[in-house]
Formats: structure tokens, C-alpha cells, sequence
């Protein structure tokens, strides 16, 4: 670089940073001094600072690169050396504190002056008060019971909107099926919360299951049912891909570190990873970004790593293409679970639940509609109740406003319309399930 560009690059440097203090003083309501500083700085209204850039996240962007690099803080601030206080005449002056002998220091050096003197420290107090640094003005907020690091503030306000504070209003009687799956969840996360004196130092509860299978199946289902089912005993964390991705450099794999973190802090804990492949997919793929790769390296050590594993959180997971996750997370899940196709007594059920006034149809017909939906999944099946209440919507007008009642003729039409699922599919996630599954 030439010496022209050198003095070039740092006047645009300057002028950058001077923008950046100005518009600081002003959001932070020191108008005054903004002005003072336009004026001496002669900067001018023809540049904006971007939206996503403020002194606020340079801070908190170095800090962080800083704690990565070195594994410590920054130091920004340090103190200054304790000053002392000399009046002479009455007139009080601020020197810094030196190194002195203590016979220099003693009255008896004063006396053949005229002028009394005498020397005090200022407190400490007042010492603090100049070099204290207000961490919220930093946009920090120190509370080490929450955070790992400090300046990560922000992202644990990004995983608190993860968090579900709501009954959903789904029971355990709105599952037909899958019997295995609710079992294993009730072993990891109600058993535990009921008899924890079952579960000794060697026997510890199922801590990630990763439920897989076709599309509608319910994996969804369960884990809002289990959120509503634990409301108030657990804190659930409904966790997708947007949570936890970032397009800074670096932060996806803070924002894991703090879920993980603030779940272990607010345990006992569920974190749900509805589609778990988008985060998970194999790490030998030519195409996957640095990143990309940083990022699931640290959601693997966070799974199963050398720190303490605690079991008081337990990772729900589910996807419909479980053959596309790295081997690495698979090993992770202790249990794997298909959800498959329900069963004939699961799909009759399903009807009768779905249905308006189900009990006014006869054996018959409904073990006719059990069988028209057979190869349908769980929300197929809901599908086609739909199909058939909604054709009795559009008939209205030719029919009695006051009819409620379903025809038969429409619930058939309705369960012809509705294609049941590819088999190739289930077929799949059948073999695949016989070889990884537990």
C-alpha cells in the first residue's frame, strides 16, 4: 500500500469512528456534546450510519472474538494510580501518587518553608467514581447466574424467545399409537419429575430421543403434548433453525452454548428440535461452509461432551429424513423411534375423534371409513374429517341450515380424495429404522 492510500484508508478510519461516537452520544441522549462534536469535527449530514452497525456490537463483537482468541476478557479499562492532594496557600492541587521516602514525607521537610503543606489521599470512593464503567451503558449486563461470558446478554434474550409459557391444550387421550414413543418420553421426562428416587447415579432417565418417520405421523403431536402435559413442572424450549443460525460469523455457535447453558439453568428442561436435519446433515459434504461445519462441532460437544452431562435436560428431536444426519448425532440419541403408520384400531379411533357426532354412524360405516384410510398417517386422516365437515359447508345453502349431521356419501368422497402415502416412503423409513433404530 502506497502512502497515499495509507493516509487515505486512515482518514476514512477517522471520519468512521467519529460518525460512530456521534451517533452513540445521540441515541444515549447527550445532545449537547453531539453538537459540540459536529461542529469541531465539521462532520456533515451527508453520511448515515448502517442499521446493523453501532458502537453497542463493535464492543460486544470484540470482546467476544477476544475471549475466543485468549480465553479471558479484554481489559478495556484499568485504574489509575491513587492520586494525592498538595494545598499550598490554601489551594488545593491533583498530582499522581509517587514513590517517596518516607523522610521526604515527614513534616519535619516542610518547616523551612513558609507556606504550610500538607499532603492527604484522596478516598477511594472518589478514586472508584472516575474510573467505574456503567456495564449497562455497554449494553452489558453482568449476572453470572445467567450468562458464560460476559457481553452474550443479547443472546440469551434470543433463547428465551424459544420458550413456550403456554398450555397448548393437548393431553396424552389426543394420541392414538404410538405407543413406544409415548412411553419412552413419560421414562425420560415424567418418570423422573414423579419418582426421582427411582434414579440413582448409575441408572439415570433416556436424556434425547430422535423420532423419525413419514410426514403427519404425529412427532409434532407428542412433543406438544408433552409441553402441555409438564406446563409449569418443566421449561420447554421449542428450538428451529432460525434460533440458533446467525449470519455473523462466530454467534450460531454461541447462541447453541447458551441455550444449552441457560437450560442447565433453568432445569429441569426440554429442548425441541422440530427438523433436526437442517442443523445435522453429514459434515463431509463438499458443500457445507466453515461455518457451518464450527457450528455442528460445537452442537456435538454440547450433546455429548467432556463437560458435565446433565440429565436433568433431555433433547426431543424429530425429522422425516433421518438417513441425512451425520453418524456423529445419531450416536448422540439414545433412543430412535419410528413413528409409523397407524394401526387399523389407531385409525378407527382417530375417525371417532375427528368426526362430529361420530356415535350417530353405525359399526359399519365406520369400520367402512377405517378402511377407505387405509395407508393415510394421523393428519391425512384428520384431513380427510375436514374434507367432509367443509362439503357439508358448501352444501348448505341447498340443504337445512339446521342439519349438523355428516352424510355418509360425503365422508366417502371426503376419504376418496385424500391419496395415501407413498409406500416406497414408509417403506424406507421401515428399513432404515431396522438397522439404526433402538
Amino acid at each position: 500500500m502506497s502512502k497515499e492510500e495509507d493516509v487515505r484508508s486512515a482518514g476514512k478510519r477517522r471520519r468512521n469512528i467519529l460518525y460512530l461516537i456521534e451517533r452513540y452520544l445521540r441515541d444515549n441522549g447527550f445532545y449537547d456534546t453531539c453538537e459540540c462534536l459536529k461542529n469541531e469535527a465539521r462532520l456533515q449530514n451527508d453520511y448515515e450510519i448502517c442499521d446493523n452497525v453501532d458502537l453497542d456490537s463493535i464492543y460486544l463483537e470484540y470482546a467476544s472474538f477476544y475471549q475466543v482468541k485468549f480465553g479471558k476478557n479484554p481489559k478495556i479499562l484499568k485504574k489509575l494510580s491513587p492520586s494525592v492532594k498538595i494545598q499550598v496557600n490554601n489551594t488545593a492541587r491533583k498530582c499522581p501518587a509517587t514513590s517517596r521516602s518516607k523522610k521526604e514525607e515527614s513534616p519535619q521537610k516542610t518547616e523551612p518553608f513558609n507556606e504550610s503543606l500538607q499532603i492527604k489521599q484522596i478516598s477511594s470512593s472518589a478514586s472508584n467514581h472516575e474510573t467505574t464503567v456503567n456495564p449497562v451503558e455497554f449494553g452489558i449486563q453482568l449476572n453470572p447466574s445467567d450468562l458464560i461470558i460476559e457481553g452474550w446478554k443479547y443472546l440469551e434474550e434470543c433463547v428465551k424467545l424459544t420458550i413456550v409459557n403456554k398450555d397448548l391444550g393437548f393431553r396424552w387421550k389426543d394420541i392414538f399409537g404410538n405407543t413406544k414413543a409415548v412411553e419412552t418420553i413419560k421414562e425420560a421426562v415424567i418418570m423422573p419429575l414423579k419418582y426421582p428416587q427411582l434414579f440413582s447415579d448409575k441408572l439415570k432417565p433416556w436424556k434425547s430421543l430422535l423420532l423419525h418417520g413419514p410426514p403427519g405421523g404425529g412427532k409434532t403431536l407428542l412433543a406438544r403434548v408433552l409441553c402441555s402435559e409438564t406446563q409449569g413442572q418443566i421449561t420447554f424450549f421449542n428450538v428451529t433453525s432460525s434460533c440458533v443460525t446467525s449470519k455473523w460469523r462466530g454467534e450460531s455457535e454461541k447462541i447453541i452454548k447458551v441455550l444449552f447453558y441457560y437450560a442447565k439453568m433453568h432445569a429441569p428442561a426440554v429442548i425441541f428440535l422440530d427438523e433436526i436435519d437442517a442443523l445435522t446433515s453429514g459434515r463431509d459434504r463438499a458443500s457445507d461452509h466453515e461455518a457451518s461445519k464450527r457450528f455442528k462441532n460445537e452442537f456435538l460437544q454440547l450433546l455429548d461432551g467432556l463437560e458435565d452431562n446433565n440429565t436433568s435436560i433431555f433433547v426431543l428431536a424429530s425429522t422425516n429424513i433421518p438417513w441425512d444426519i451425520d453418524p456423529a448425532f445419531l450416536r448422540r440419541f439414545e433412543k430412535k423411534i419410528l413413528i409409523n403408520l397407524p394401526s387399523n384400531d389407531a385409525r378407527y379411533s382417530m375417525i371417532e375423534y375427528y368426526l362430529q357426532n361420530s356415535k350417530t354412524y353405525t359399526v359399519d360405516v365406520m369400520k367402512e371409513l377405517t378402511k377407505l384410510s387405509e395407508g393415510f398417517t394421523g393428519d391425512q386422516i384428520r384431513l380427510a374429517c375436514k374434507e367432509a365437515a367443509m362439503n357439508q359447508i358448501r352444501n348448505i345453502s341447498t340443504q337445512n341450515p339446521q342439519t349438523k349431521q355428516i352424510t355418509i356419501e360425503d365422508l366417502r368422497q371426503a376419504f376418496k380424495i385424500i391419496k395415501p402415502i407413498d409406500e416406497k416412503l414408509v417403506q424406507k423409513h421401515t428399513t432404515w429404522n431396522n438397522i439404526n433404530g433402538s
